[in-house]
C-alpha cells in the first residue's frame, strides 16, 4: 500500500467524545446537589488521569472516578457513601453515543480514514458502552 494514499488514523476518545455523558452529568450533580459538581469532578478526573500517566502509574476511569467523586463531595462540604459512588458511577455503563456519532464513524470509515479509540475505562465496561 502506498504510503502516501492512506488516510491517516482518527483517534477519539470514548467518554464525552463518542459518548453522552449527560445522563452521568444529571446524577451527579443531584447527588452532590450542586449544579457545578459534574464540572468539577470531571475535571479532576481529567487532571488526575493525565498526572498519573505522566509519573507512569495506572488506575483505570473506574477507580479514579470514584475517588474523585469522594474528593468532590468532600469539597463541596457532602457527605457520599461507596454505594452512592458505585451506583452513580455505573451509569457510565449505559451511556449512548451522541446521534451523530454512528453517521459521522461510517462516513469517515467510508472515506478512507482508519479510526480508534482511547479510553482508560476498564475492559469490561467500555465493552458495555459500545454494546449500547
Amino acid at each position: 500500500m502506498n504510503s502516501k494514499n492512506t488516510k491517516p488514523v482518527l483517534l477519539f476518545d470514548v467518554n464525552e467524545t463518542l459518548l453522552d455523558m449527560t445522563p452521568l452529568k444529571n446524577a451527579i450533580n443531584t447527588l452532590l446537589e450542586e449544579p457545578l459538581a459534574f464540572k468539577i469532578w470531571f475535571g479532576m478526573v481529567l487532571h488526575y488521569s493525565l498526572v498519573d500517566n505522566c509519573t507512569n502509574q495506572y488506575h483505570d476511569f473506574s477507580a479514579i472516578g470514584a475517588a474523585m467523586l469522594e474528593m468532590a463531595a468532600t469539597s463541596l462540604n457532602k457527605t457520599i457513601t461507596a454505594d452512592e459512588i458505585k451506583k452513580t458511577l455505573s451509569i457510565i455503563r449505559n451511556l449512548k453515543a451522541y446521534p451523530d456519532v454512528l453517521k459521522g464513524l461510517q462516513l469517515l470509515k467510508e472515506n478512507g480514514f482508519r479510526l480508534a479509540t482511547l479510553t482508560n475505562s476498564p475492559e469490561n465496561a467500555l465493552k458495555e458502552q459500545l454494546i449500547n
